[in-house]
């Protein structure tokens, strides 16, 4: 009876070990189509002149917003690019009513729904040339689903070691019972 028992148990672990991976790979396909775009096409890209309406200096961003009351939008720079232009000197260069053109990508970068910017320029300035934003970005959504997929090896391996288990008490039972 107890051989039973834990025979029992351990399908039991193994089938919630099962549903854990089901579940941890719908959940993790639908926030990874979500939440990381592909911003690996060119085509995607929009290349248009704004008037700052606010800016927004945050410890690893920068967003801007434009003006235009009858279509607000965010524009953000994360990751290497706002290294890139932090290191242009951003700060002193931009304010609240300057008129930039920038290149942006489609909405949806990470856990934002802003635009990432990939081109930014002021008059003659270019803080933030297209090549490097466009790489820098592609960089940043390639390390996003590389880590979607390594964090799917802890359910992986809970299902593989309960598998094991179960196949390995399973025909030490059925030996047991011979």
């Amino acid at each position: 009876m107890k051989k039973k028992a834990i025979l029992i148990s351990m399908y039991l672990v193994t089938l919630l070990s099962l549903l854990y991976t089901i579940g941890s790979l719908i959940v993790g396909s639908v926030l990874i189509g979500l939440f990381n775009k592909d911003y690996s096409n060119p085509d995607d890209y929009t290349t248009e002149t704004i008037i700052i309406g606010s800016i927004d200096y945050g410890a690893d961003y920068i967003c801007l917003e434009s003006n235009d009351v009858d279509q607000y939008q965010q524009f953000m720079l994360e990751g290497s690019n706002y290294d890139f232009v932090i290191n242009n000197d951003i700060e002193s260069t931009l304010s609240v009513g300057d008129q930039i053109m920038i290149t942006y990508g489609p909405k949806g970068f990470g856990d934002s729904f802003d635009y990432p910017i990939v081109m930014l320029e002021k008059a003659s300035t270019t803080l933030l040339d297209y090549e490097t934003g466009f790489n820098n970005l592609n960089e940043i959504s390639e390390l996003v689903q590389k880590s979607f997929y390594s964090s799917l090896m802890v359910p992986l391996g809970a299902l593989f070691l309960s598998l094991s288990g179960s196949i390995y008490i399973t025909i030490r039972y059925i030996k047991s019972n011979k």
